[in-house]
C-alpha cells in the first residue's frame, strides 16, 4: 500500500481551512475597512467619555459656586447683624440711626460702582 500524498487530499479532510483564491486587493480591503470602523468606534467611545468628565467636571464646579455664593451670602449677614449689635449695643447708636448708617454705606458704594462702570463703557481715564 502506498501512502497518499499530502497535495492530493483535500484541505477540509487535512483539518485545515481551504485557501480562497487571493483576488485584486478585495480581502485587503475588506480587512482595512474593518480595522478603520474599529477605530472609529473607539475613538468615538473616546469622545464621548471626555464629554460626560467635561460635563460632570461642570456640574461639581457650578455646585460647589452655589454653595460658596451660599455661605458668602450667610457671611455678610452675619456680618452685618454683628455690625448692627455692636453700634446699638456698644456705641449706643439708636437702632434707625444704625439704619441709616448702612443706607448711607450702600449709596456711597453704589454710587463709586456707577462712576467706574461709567468711566470703563467710556473709556476715559481721570488724570
Amino acid at each position: 500500500m502506498e501512502a497518499a500524498r499530502t497535495d492530493e487530499i483535500p484541505a477540509e479532510a487535512q483539518g485545515r481551512r481551504a485557501r480562497r483564491p487571493r483576488g485584486r486587493g478585495g480581502g485587503g480591503v475588506r480587512r482595512m475597512l474593518a480595522s478603520t470602523t474599529r477605530l472609529m468606534d473607539v475613538h468615538y467611545q473616546i469622545v464621548l467619555l471626555r464629554a460626560k468628565m467635561t460635563v460632570v467636571r461642570v456640574a461639581i464646579y457650578a455646585g460647589m459656586a452655589v454653595g460658596a455664593v451660599g455661605l458668602g451670602l450667610m457671611g455678610v449677614i452675619f456680618l452685618y447683624v454683628g455690625v448692627f449689635r455692636l453700634l446699638t449695643d456698644v456705641a449706643g447708636v439708636p437702632a434707625w440711626g444704625t439704619f441709616l448708617i448702612y443706607a448711607g454705606g450702600h449709596i456711597v458704594t453704589a454710587v463709586a460702582l456707577l462712576v467706574g462702570g461709567m468711566r470703563t463703557i467710556r473709556g476715559r481715564k481721570r488724570s
